[in-house]
């Protein structure tokens, strides 16, 4: 899928993963806009992030859903819109308009909230 990542204010962009303030637009979605909430995908990286081990030689553990039947669950409240406790939701389209890039100014104050 390929998709612009939206939030629904420029306060929530920081939610997810901290978001990028090199370049902000004030944007309309064109078409369909799927809403996701991410702490599914979250808890999915806690399983398959890298793991240090103690030589200090990072892996990357192989995913067995067997092992972890859990993920797959994850993978569905993802896709199926469930709510997660204390969600961060996040916007995906397929296409944009872009109304406006945000000046700089702006964008710094909404950092120092």
């Amino acid at each position: 899928m390929k998709a612009v990542y939206m939030a629904p204010s420029p306060e929530r962009l920081w939610d997810v993963h901290g978001g990028s303030d090199d370049y902000i637009y004030e944007v309309r979605p064109v078409g369909r806009v799927t809403v996701a909430d991410f702490s599914w995908i979250d808890e999915i990286s806690r399983l398959v992030m890298p793991r240090v081990l103690r030589s200090g030689k990072r892996v990357r553990p192989v995913i067995d859903l067997t092992m972890h039947p859990e993920a797959s669950e994850y993978a569905y409240n993802y896709w199926h819109h469930v709510p997660y406790p204390h969600g961060i939701w996040e916007y995906l389209a397929s296409k944009i308009r872009i109304v406006k890039l945000v000046p700089r100014d702006e964008v710094e104050r909404w950092s120092d909230r």
